[in-house]
């Protein structure tokens, strides 16, 4: 070795710190290995711990809403059993009076309403086809009772019905108010309702000329007696081919009394809550809320024209027309006979025809001053000899709001919503407060 020079290294010592290099990474990855497999260890049971609160919380939270909603229910039902702890004397009059059916034996007469005795179902309840022990075959609704408003519409139903008597009224026997849920009890239809007729799928049969003409006809007389064949004026406020019932004759006889206010013949209109079905509903009333014989006059106009064309009064679109403006640009050219239902098999007098729409739209036409009473209209569908007068246009209701005809004026459909929401609330409101502080009399279930 050279002086100055380097030193060469030892193969023994390069072995030797090649093995020490690897027996500290062996080493070090074995540590490694163990730590990362207790850091996953650790996260694991850490994300279940948590998995397992947060499925704690969820049930935690799914009890409390459960537990509040229970609450509610149990304030809802308990105003509802004051309410008929209130009505014990009416209770007591129903009971000793031929209105009252016991509970137990209507739903003997229904099976214990099985659903294979469903013949109808309405947004208060649903209607059973029942055997009484006579043998007597009647149709018993079924409501129950979850807000106070259904509570009133039952005994306004039972109230203004009860005193009614007419061909065209369907005729309440009686009811049970016994317990939470309450039954009311009419004679049947065993045609079922007009709107499965002319809207059901697979359509029992095809109504022909003179049926839907003695349907029309029948109808406006049984709204005529409403307006002015008593003492009281009752407006329905919901008449539809849904509530028109049909006997074993396919004679009409309007139902549902629910919705139905009355009022003497010293007032011109009542200020109401907007209630009803939209397709029907004068335009008048759903802007201003104020309820007049005009109000089922409108709907009755909408109903000629649905049982002479066969179709339904359904909102427009941009794409379409509804049915009354379809109506009455047709009678502009004075093309209405194309209009009839094309499912009248027997051949139809155009001429008839024609006239029945003409009514129609005079029912629907704008102002509301202009729309004849039921008691002309009844006069001009059963008198050849009476003259149609030229109907007037009607308020359409279209996709984007409503146009009121007799005013020129447009409402959006977002300013149309909201007044009803508006009036819905405030009715609503008014009924809470009123009953809040009223008891039920028996008197007040007395005909009127």
């Amino acid at each position: 070795m050279a002086l100055g020079g380097t030193w060469p290294e030892s193969p023994m010592l390069e072995t030797g710190s090649s093995v020490t290099r690897s027996e500290s990474q062996m080493t070090l990855g074995h540590e490694h290995g163990v730590g990362s497999e207790r850091l996953e260890g650790i996260c694991r049971a850490i994300f279940a711990e948590v998995q397992a609160w947060q499925t704690r919380a969820r049930a935690h939270e799914a009890t409390a809403a459960a537990l509040q909603e229970r609450l509610q229910q149990e304030v809802r039902l308990q105003g509802i059993y004051t309410e008929r702890n209130n009505l014990g004397q009416v209770s007591t009059s129903f009971n000793e009076s031929s209105l009252n059916f016991k509970y137990e034996m209507l739903e003997k007469a229904t099976d214990y309403f099985d659903l294979s005795r469903k013949i109808g179902q309405g947004g208060a309840g649903s209607v059973f086809k029942g055997t009484l022990p006579n043998g007597e075959t009647v149709a018993v609704k079924r409501l129950f009772f979850n807000t106070r408003q259904w509570v009133d519409e039952f005994f306004n139903e039972v109230n203004l019905i009860k005193g009614t008597r007419h061909k065209n009224l369907v005729k309440l026997l009686g009811c049970s108010i016994e317990g939470l849920e309450s039954l009311l009890v009419y004679e049947c239809a065993p045609n079922k309702s007009l709107d499965q007729f002319l809207f059901g799928k697979g359509k029992v049969q095809s109504l022909n000329w003179k049926q839907r003409l003695t349907i029309i006809v029948g109808t406006a007389e049984g709204l005529e007696y409403l307006h002015g064949g008593s003492e009281t004026r009752i407006i329905h406020r919901d008449i539809k081919s849904s509530n028109v019932l049909l006997d074993e004759n396919l004679a009409p006889k309007i139902a549902d009394f629910g919705l139905a206010r009355c009022f003497g013949a010293d007032k011109t209109h009542l200020s109401t809550g907007i209630a009803r079905t939209l397709g029907y509903m004068a335009p008048e009333y759903l802007v201003r809320g104020q309820l007049t014989e005009k109000t089922d006059v409108h709907s009755f106009g909408v109903l000629v024209l649905e049982i002479v064309c066969g179709r339904k009064n359904k909102a427009p679109t941009e794409d379409s027309y509804s049915l009354i403006q379809t109506v009455w640009k047709l009678y502009k050219t004075n093309s209405l006979g194309g209009l009839v239902d094309p499912h009248i098999k027997d051949d139809f007098p155009a001429k008839e025809a024609s006239r029945v729409l003409q009514i129609g739209l005079l029912c629907t036409q704008a102002p509301v001053d202009l729309q004849p009473s039921m008691a002309e209209v009844v006069q001009m569908l059963t008198n050849i000899e009476c003259k149609i007068p030229e109907p007037k246009q009607p308020s359409f209701l279209t996709s984007s709001g409503l146009n009121l005809a007799s005013s020129g004026r447009s409402y959006g459909i977002n300013s149309l919503i909201s007044n009803a929401l508006t009036k819905i609330k405030g009715s609503y409101t008014s009924t809470e407060s009123s009953s809040s502080n009223k008891t039920l009399r028996s008197e007040e279930l007395k005909p009127k």
